[in-house]
Parts: structure tokens; sequence; C-alpha cells
């Protein structure tokens, strides 16, 4: 989850995503930082898999229900 104190690249983005016809890439971007020399930082990423129901319309209500309880 970003951090709202730090200052992140690219505008303020945690993320950045790009898609085509054939793939979808997304990329978590963690906060600036000064790094010294022989010093190192580390950035855990934490995924997770979960069904999709299959919906007849995709709604923002129906997202909201079923994603809703994912995310807590």
């Amino acid at each position: 989850m970003a951090d709202p104190l730090q200052r992140y690249p690219d505008f303020g983005c945690s993320f950045e995503t790009f898609t085509h016809d054939e793939m979808l890439e997304l990329e978590t971007l963690g906060p600036l930082c000064r790094v010294s020399p022989r010093k190192w930082i580390e950035h855990t990423e934490y995924w997770a898999l979960y069904h999709c129901p299959v919906l007849p319309v995709w709604t923002d209500d129906q997202l909201d229900r079923i994603l809703a309880p994912l995310l807590r």
C-alpha cells in the first residue's frame, strides 16, 4: 500500500499499468529515497489470485459488491 506521506516517481504514482491485446503489465513503484553507497533498500510485493464470477453486465455496484470483501 502506498504511503501518503512519501513522494513517488512519475507524478506521484505508486503503480503503473500497460496493456495491449496480448498482455497486461502491472508495475509497483516504491517511494523515492536516497541510497548510500554499499547500502540497499527492499521493495516487497504481495499478490493474490481470486476466482472472478461471470457477470452478464459489469457495473460499478456489482464490482463493489464482489471486490469489497476481497480488499479488506
